[in-house]
């Protein structure tokens, strides 16, 4: 948030706000994080919430959300708002074929002396499942006792928990996850799932990307957190994932795709007898080709949850036999 040292404090920022759907948001987030370093905003547009008990349910495809961000008024402005639309424009069109919407972004001016309160301002925490609460690092929350905090720093667009595909997954972890298991997070981003296994009483996760960026975010969240002595975080993928395996939880919240050609590759085998594999990312109309490549990899379907045209796959290796 700082001034870098020997810089001139801008005078003013220039507000970025675009309103869109709990499907689209993540992906604007991440857009003009890459331009608006200061940091990315999302805001619930429903209905004003108890600031002590945040809505039951988690947002869904259909929830409107307005992600905000920040650009210091100063020489390059110019070159950063066309940035800004130039980023926008192939999410738009992305949207526009899939039925969705993306609108062009609005532009404000904001006083140097009020941004940061401005910023944090729009951030609202977030409950998912039953007992887990997404928020930020400054949030005070009145909680109930079993309540879980899972506190992500929104200016690091690696999976903030707004997007339907990191809310089913963290809902099924709630509804799988023993106590003292060990867990394995594939693809971690933000590392929000591996962060909220170890505060659900998870013995210790292995948090895995491609990306270090992603890497590196998931280590200050878990230190955020109180949980940096319990989580592994390494720049790789299913091949460090085998290297750690088995673990009696794993969980990859990834492209169809990806995840098909994984459980070709082996995934099932990261898992324990009788272990459990959530998998999410996946669109309704993929659900079929994903399952057909969980089950050929010798794993059973035990549920399908969804949101909107979003579902995840909860898998279970056979137990060993005796």
């Amino acid at each position: 948030m700082a001034a870098q040292p020997g810089s001139t404090p801008p005078t003013a920022w220039l507000e970025v706000s675009v309103t869109v759907n709990g499907e689209m948001a993540e992906a604007v987030a991440e857009a003009l994080g890459r331009i608006a370093h200061q940091g990315v905003a999302l805001e619930n547009e429903g209905p004003p919430a108890d600031p002590d008990f945040p809505p039951a349910e988690p947002l869904s495809s259909d929830a409107r959300i307005r992600v905000r961000a920040f650009l210091p008024v100063d020489s390059d402005l110019d070159e950063k708002r066309t940035l800004v639309e130039r980023a926008l424009w192939p999410l738009q069109m992305i949207a526009r074929n899939s039925g969705l919407a993306v609108p062009a972004a609005v532009f404000t001016q904001v006083a140097a002396a009020d941004w940061e309160q401005q910023w944090r301002a729009h951030y609202k925490p977030m409950r998912i499942g039953r007992r887990i609460l997404v928020a930020p690092p400054w949030e005070t929350l009145q909680l109930a006792s079993d309540a879980v905090v899972v506190r992500i720093d929104p200016g690091q667009a690696f999976g903030t928990g707004t997007h339907p595909t990191t809310q089913l997954c963290l809902a099924a972890l709630e509804d799988a996850l023993q106590p003292g298991q060990r867990v394995l997070d594939l693809g971690c981003g933000s590392g929000i799932l591996a962060i909220a296994a170890l505060l659900l009483d998870a013995a210790h996760a292995t948090a895995l990307d491609i990306d270090p960026a992603a890497v590196a975010a998931t280590i200050e969240n878990a230190a955020a957190n109180g949980v940096a002595d319990r989580l592994l975080a390494l720049r790789g993928s299913l091949a460090e994932a085998h290297a750690h395996a088995p673990y009696p939880l794993v969980l990859a919240n990834l492209l169809s795709r990806i995840i098909i050609e994984m459980l070709q590759q082996g995934l099932a085998n990261t898992l324990a007898p009788g272990g459990t594999l959530i998998l999410s990312g996946i669109l309704q109309e993929q659900c079929a080709d994903v399952t057909a490549a969980v089950e050929l990899a010798g794993l059973v379907v035990k549920a399908v949850p969804q949101s909107g045209e979003w579902v995840a796959i909860v898998a279970q290796h056979p137990p060993a036999t005796v």
